[in-house]
């Protein structure tokens, strides 16, 4: 019987980009790594995330999914939106 599991995803988009959707809200991205350790994605590449109602962009957006966080870093940029308007 194996022991070996996934410790880490890497989803890279060339002609679109990459979408996440996760509980609390979506993302695009160039690059997507995910980690098991520590259950977080580094997204890369003119990122942006939406959360309930607020767009959140910057130069690495890393989802904390265990937490229910973000940390944004690089020229962060944070804009309030309109229910229907997020997560395009």
């Amino acid at each position: 019987m194996s022991s070996r599991s996934v410790n880490r995803v890497e989803a890279i988009g060339e002609a679109h980009q990459v979408k996440i959707k996760y509980e609390n809200g979506n993302a695009t991205c160039q690059k997507a790594v995910y980690f098991a350790d520590g259950e977080k994605v580094v997204l890369t590449g003119e990122p942006v995330a939406w959360e309930k109602g607020t767009r959140v962009s910057g130069r690495q957006i890393t989802l904390y999914l265990a937490e229910e966080r973000s940390v944004v870093e690089g020229g962060s940029h944070i804009r309030i939106e309109s229910e229907g308007q997020y997560g395009q």
